[in-house]
């Protein structure tokens, strides 16, 4: 099979061609990574057609961003299961009729490209270990190319491509509402001026509040925190109807529902706690704020790459006190963000991979 490789030149990719970008619908990051990709598609050559897919809080951001048309409904839940996303992306594929699949995190458009048969290619700061379907899925790929550095995560047997690796650590789309320098107009849009402590917290794409549950202890640690001004903001996605109900009439606590509009927010923020989500972190560092991991080691891909992430600090949800918490957050928050890694070059480089497999030869396993 030939490997799609090489920089091409814009009047090879001037026909007005078509490529299906299948976003993986688990939270926010993959959308807002799709919405850079395909802003700089445009800006290389405007007669290529891009279309999206998703499900999940993944549509809801696309749909927020794009215009009507642009986006299609895969008609399954953000919790869904291989073969019924792959289903649903060889539909898609069929009905759109597209030159190029890009499956961003979504390792179900790849099998599904190849039957049709259309080149694709696979786009993710990780690769699945060997042995599970979703390592199996990605020999189906035209190209990989993986948001970080090589050796972190070991490349799954009887690939047809070798992974490519951008080289830079924190897939973080240059998608953000807000700069790190605007963060004293945000705080006090917020009404945390001078000295107040303001807490941040983003579960991200986790365990729910049900599965893992970390609310109480939240709580308990904020309330202990020994600051004579403090509020917290916690962002909540699809248990948001359980925890405002839960955090009603709290003082200094409010709870806002998760979508892509809320870095002014983030960047308002002394501290950003997550439940061990490493695309929280990413959006933490890219803004210059302190991160503090609650990890329920629940996800591969989060345990392995959270250390790797500047400005993060992780600490396990299943050995932790209220009181241990309130020292961690204090501690946390007083550390220095190194300077946020450059995203519009490494952007760039993704396209060029894009580009270059749109006009390429044959697609994986043919």
């Amino acid at each position: 099979m030939e490997q799609c490789h090489g920089v091409i030149r814009q009047d090879e990719a001037s026909a007005r061609r078509k490529i299906l970008i299948v976003v993986s619908g688990r939270g926010i990051g993959p959308a807002l990574l799709a919405i850079a990709i395909y802003k700089n598609i445009k800006v290389f050559n405007s007669n290529i057609v891009v279309i999206f897919c998703s499900y999940g809080l993944g549509l809801r951001t696309l749909s927020e961003h794009l215009a009507i048309g642009l986006v299609k409904d895969m008609g399954i839940r953000e919790s869904n299961r291989f073969l019924a996303t792959m289903f649903q992306c060889d539909r898609l594929i069929a009905e759109q009729r597209p030159d190029l699949v890009c499956a961003i995190e979504e390792h179900a458009a790849l099998p599904a490209a190849a039957l049709r048969p259309t080149r694709s290619i696979f786009i993710s700061d990780w690769l699945a270990n060997d042995g599970t379907i979703l390592g199996e899925a990605l020999r189906y790929a035209s190209r990989i190319l993986i948001l970080g550095e090589s050796g972190v995560f070991a490349a799954p047997a009887g690939l047809q491509v070798a992974p490519e690796y951008v080289g830079l650590v924190a897939p973080v789309a240059p998608a953000f509402q807000a700069l790190p320098a605007d963060r004293e107009t945000h705080r006090r849009a917020l009404g945390c001026e001078g000295g107040e402590f303001c807490v941040v917290v983003e579960p991200g794409n986790s365990p729910s509040e049900f599965q893992a549950p970390f609310a109480d202890l939240i709580l308990s640690s904020f309330y202990m925190l020994p600051y004579a001004r403090k509020r917290l903001f916690w962002i909540a996605e699809e248990d948001f109807n359980y925890i405002k109900r839960k955090l009603a009439g709290l003082d200094s606590v409010e709870v806002v529902k998760q979508c892509s509009l809320i870095d002014p927010l983030r960047a308002a923020a002394s501290l950003i706690v997550s439940k061990g989500d490493r695309r929280v972190s990413y959006h933490a560092n890219a803004l210059g704020v302190p991160c503090l991991a609650i990890s329920f080691l629940s996800r591969h891909p989060d345990d392995v790459l959270l250390p790797r992430i500047p400005g993060t600090t992780i600490i396990f949800g299943a050995a932790i006190s209220s009181v241990l918490l309130a020292e961690h957050m204090v501690r946390t928050s007083n550390q220095q963000v190194p300077q946020a890694i450059d995203g519009p070059l490494k952007i760039q480089r993704i396209v060029e991979g894009v580009i270059n497999c749109l006009s390429c030869g044959e697609h994986a396993g043919s």
